[in-house]
């Protein structure tokens, strides 16, 4: 299904990390972070069941998650800085948005499975 064997386990390593964190977060008190985590959950078992839309999944996943949200969260802490917040701190969104387009263009080595 993956053409380039250390994609697949990237892929996992990066879900579980981001699964890691979002426990944190759920402990924190973000509800948000369940929705995130089901997500990421769902994805996990697609990968490994070998689902014929596990290559929409993670399509969909890295354009939201790991390009737009950080895109949009960069945008908005550098409109902040302009206005007079002298805090400009954007490793962690740019890291994100890093990781996502590794993923993003890596799935054009995926083979999706034959639709029955």
């Amino acid at each position: 299904m993956f053409l380039i064997k250390l994609y697949k386990p990237f892929v996992v390593v990066v879900l579980v990390m981001f699964i890691l964190i979002d426990i944190f977060f759920i402990t924190e008190g973000n509800l948000f972070s369940y929705v995130r985590l089901a997500i990421k959950i769902i994805l996990i078992i697609m990968i490994f069941t070998n689902n014929k839309y596990v290559y929409t999944g993670v399509k969909f996943w890295s354009i939201l998650f790991l390009l737009l949200v950080p895109s949009i969260q960069i945008i908005a802490r550098v409109v902040k800085y302009i206005l007079g917040d002298y805090e400009l701190v954007i490793y962690k969104q740019i890291l994100f948005i890093v990781i996502g387009i590794i993923i993003y263009y890596g799935l054009k080595y995926f083979k999706p499975p034959a639709r029955v």
